[in-house]
């Protein structure tokens, strides 16, 4: 009896049910859901819109801008690393510059000296003097055979030519001072170097003519030269020989009167690069 009453009651139960909805094969939580999501999406679709060309052309000046002002900062930083670099080949050069300065006016008065030895050697052999007049003589000859030399300190203006950072020195007039200086500096070394040679000729005449033990002896404990006092005689009077002194003497001064000019000059343009600088840069 009571399986009949149950299958009863579900016959009735179906019966209230509509029929669309059991034909359904889709859960009634599960068909409202999807429509909610696809009104949400819509909006937020709906909400975004489309851009005109006045916001790209806004966020394209911005962007340039942005470029613009960081290449602008990296140009100030290079000019001034630069500038600092600058000011750091100008003090090289300017300690170089007094250095050259000092040792030119020292070697111009040592060229200037040897010149007057020159000439008083030269004296006394074209007036025949040697036999009366041998300490000076022997003086004379032996100091000449110690030739004053120069060599600049060039090694700011050396980096600079080599390493290509002459571009730094911004004031031309400057630029074409120092290579002024630097022209007459090499032309003073290559004269210095020719007259070595004539130095040394000078050196083998007095080999045949001086007495070598009267040299030995003119040399102190600090080897200076000291004048002698005994009057010592030449140990070869042959006009010849004699001659071929005096001819050296005369090579000796020429290159000795060269040299005074150009270290002359050097020192003039030295001290006017010097004071441009000091103009230009403040210093």
């Amino acid at each position: 009896m009571s399986e009949n009453n149950e299958a009863q009651n579900l016959k009735s139960l179906a019966q209230d049910i509509p029929s669309d909805t059991i034909n359904s094969t889709e859960p009634l939580s599960e068909t409202t859901e999807p429509n909610q999501s696809m009104e949400v999406h819509h909006h937020a679709h709906h909400d975004h819109g489309k851009k005109n060309w006045k916001s790209y052309f806004w966020e394209f000046f911005m962007l340039f801008l942005a470029v613009f002002c960081g290449f602008l900062a990296e140009l100030q930083l290079e000019h001034y690393i630069e500038n600092q670099r600058e000011k750091k080949y100008i003090s090289h050069l300017m300690q170089d510059l007094s250095k050259d300065s000092v040792n030119l006016a020292k070697y111009i008065e040592d060229s200037k000296n040897r010149i007057e030895r020159i000439d008083s050697l030269l004296q006394i052999l074209i007036n025949k003097e040697t036999a009366t007049k041998g300490n000076e003589l022997y003086y004379h000859a032996r100091r000449l055979v110690r030739a004053p030399n120069y060599f600049p300190s060039d090694a700011s203006i050396l980096q600079l030519k080599y390493s290509g950072n002459f571009r730094l020195i911004q004031d031309d007039n400057i630029v074409k001072q120092i290579g002024s200086y630097e022209n007459q500096s090499r032309l003073m070394l290559f004269t210095l170097e020719e007259w070595r040679d004539v130095n040394s000729a000078y050196r083998e005449v007095l080999e045949s003519i001086f007495d070598g033990l009267v040299f030995y002896s003119m040399l102190d404990t600090q080897n200076s030269v000291i004048k002698p006092t005994t009057n010592p005689q030449l140990l070869n009077t042959n006009p010849t020989e004699i001659n071929k002194l005096v001819i050296k003497a005369q090579f000796m001064k020429g290159g000795a009167n060269r040299n005074y000019f150009l270290a002359d000059q050097c020192l003039k343009t030295c001290n006017a690069l010097q004071k441009a600088i000091r103009e230009k840069y403040k210093l």
